[in-house]
């Protein structure tokens, strides 16, 4: 247990001092690390399109439906879950380094968000603005989160 604990500690300290590090490296290799999508358009065989296009269609139309859903659980109106369906994939079209991810909205979340919000708040505009600020702030969070690599806390946590 003690040599775990010590081994994420140093994991901690190494993850700070490549923030602090003095080396430069080449433009295009820090574009490619932090736009993994570059590197498969780079790579992308043109014969996949229609078949891409067609897939991309069918799961765009899942998950605006899954999106309203998800919407009408929370309590707010179901615009908002289709703004939410929309974002989230693309940023992760850009961001993400798997090609097989499914990125979408949660029911539970949404349910839970839902009733949270219900208790505190009974116009449906006013929830729908809180719900958005809570998903902004989760997202900063999360974003902080990787600014400061500390993935070894969600090893450690686990």
């Amino acid at each position: 247990m003690n040599r775990q604990r010590l081994s994420i500690s140093y994991d901690a300290l190494d993850g700070v001092e490549r923030l602090f590090r003095e080396e430069k490296e080449p433009w295009s290799d820090c574009l490619s690390r932090h736009l993994p999508a570059l590197d498969l358009v780079r790579a992308y065989d043109f014969s996949w399109l229609a078949r891409d296009v067609s897939g991309g269609i069918t799961v765009g139309l899942v998950l605006l439906s899954q999106s309203l859903a998800h919407a009408q659980l929370s309590g707010v109106h179901p615009i908002r879950g289709a703004y939410a369906c929309i974002l989230a994939p693309l940023a992760y079209a850009l961001l993400g380094t798997s090609h097989e991810g499914s990125v979408g909205t949660g029911g539970l979340v949404a349910l839970i968000a839902g009733e949270q919000l219900a208790a505190s708040y009974s116009d449906e505009e006013t929830r729908s603005q809180h719900v958005a600020t809570l998903s902004l702030l989760v997202g900063g969070l999360l974003l902080a989160m990787a600014a400061l690599q500390v993935s070894f806390l969600v090893r450690f946590l686990s």
